[in-house]
């Protein structure tokens, strides 16, 4: 508080006099002008002036005015837009998982991140995930990435790899311990991920356009350690819905209460 008053105390009288000199030097300009022989056309002309300056100005601020309007406007069309696509859970029967480890923004200490969608595994979703089963598109979307021909690291290499991102791992990292994965783009700009996968549906390529329900692939454990070592264990689908550019994964940032409330907002009970 004392470092804000000595600033004050110091910036006021210092544009005091900063106006002062202004005035004082505007008002010497103003002597100078010879008035007796401006002519009554200049007067017209200087108002002409000045009330074009005026409305460039207003103009100016209406047109910043009604482009921030807009953003607002587009970023709530996109929320409720969002918020009404009552998306379907990727697996048949499943629901939000129960383990806050297989939520959003749940702890990835081996990483020293968070995970970035719902894991859907076991029994903790309401229905027992095994190796290919189904999943499905949650909404209608067009396929944005297809990574069908994911190569499996060996064993060494997958260890390898968790001892390099201890520390953190890049976007690169994250791909492969995704696994073998489809994106969709949704109309609303949500981009869905699913990983993990065993296999992708044959008849999608890059660009298909699919439907909500579609299958676009089968339940695996890609981009895992049991995946390296060729069994069927550990089976998962990994689910991450990203908004804003996919700069934001749904739930970032939240409480796990928060987390189940948001995806209860947007996606449809079984």
């Amino acid at each position: 508080m004392q470092q804000i008053r000595a600033w004050f105390s110091k910036s006021i009288p210092s544009a005091q006099r900063y106006l002062t000199r202004a005035w004082q030097e505007t008002q010497r300009f103003l002597r100078t002008v010879p008035w007796s022989r401006v002519r009554p056309g200049w007067y017209v002309l200087l108002g002409l002036l000045l009330y074009s300056v005026f409305a460039t100005i207003q103009w100016q601020s209406a047109t910043a005015q009604l482009t921030q309007s807009r953003a607002k406007l587009a970023v709530f069309e996109k929320a409720a837009a969002f918020e009404n696509a009552k998306l379907i859970f990727p697996i048949l029967s499943a629901t939000v998982p129960q383990n806050v480890d297989n939520l959003p923004n749940a702890p990835r200490p081996y990483r020293r991140g968070v995970s970035q969608g719902m894991v859907f595994t076991g029994v903790d979703a309401g229905v027992r995930v095994t190796y290919g089963m189904p999943v499905q598109a949650v909404a209608d979307g067009k396929i944005k990435l297809l990574v069908s021909n994911f190569k499996e690291l060996t064993t060494a290499e997958f260890l390898k790899l968790l001892e390099k991102v201890k520390d953190g791992a890049s976007l690169d990292d994250l791909n492969v311990l995704r696994g073998r994965q489809v994106h969709l783009l949704h109309s609303n700009g949500m981009v869905t991920r699913y990983g993990h996968l065993s296999k992708i549906a044959e008849n999608l390529t890059y660009a298909s356009i699919v439907k909500r329900g579609d299958i676009i692939g089968y339940v695996g454990n890609s981009g895992t350690l049991d995946g390296t070592r060729g069994n069927q264990n550990n089976a998962r689908l990994l689910l991450e819905v990203w908004l804003e550019n996919e700069s934001k994964f749904l739930g970032a940032g939240l409480t796990p209460v928060d987390v189940r409330q948001a995806i209860n907002k947007v996606f449809k009970a079984r």
